[in-house]
């Protein structure tokens, strides 16, 4: 058993909180909450992963997840699985708090490539 506790990553959005450091685990997680505080701070970018899975787990507020081009909601209680090679980002936020879970079955800096 292993017990993570939130890691502290200044280059990293505000409100985007991490839970593993790079190769540290298996698996990555990662929890993000946007507020209208913050909204303007947190913008994602495109990217894809190599290897690994990633999935999107909302838990509270409207966002809109852009998949290959295919605008997706995010919407509470919903799971959204991107495959490996699938170019994505979060678009939009709608609604405000709005909070979700990212968990990356590979936990490896070389899996995300940004575009």
């Amino acid at each position: 058993m292993k017990i993570l506790s939130r890691k502290n990553k200044p280059f990293r959005k505000q409100g985007h909180y991490y839970f593993t450091e790079y190769g540290s685990s298996p698996a990555s997680v990662s929890l993000v909450f946007i507020n209208d505080n913050n909204l303007d701070q947190t913008p994602d970018r495109k990217h894809y992963h190599k290897k690994g899975y990633e999935f999107y787990v909302t838990v509270q507020g409207k966002g809109m997840l852009d998949v290959n081009g295919q605008l997706i909601d995010l919407l509470p209680e919903s799971v959204v699985m991107v495959e490996p090679g699938e170019k994505h980002f979060v678009k939009d936020v709608l609604k405000t708090p709005f909070s979700m879970v990212i968990f990356n079955t590979v936990n490896k800096n070389e899996d995300k490539v940004e575009i």
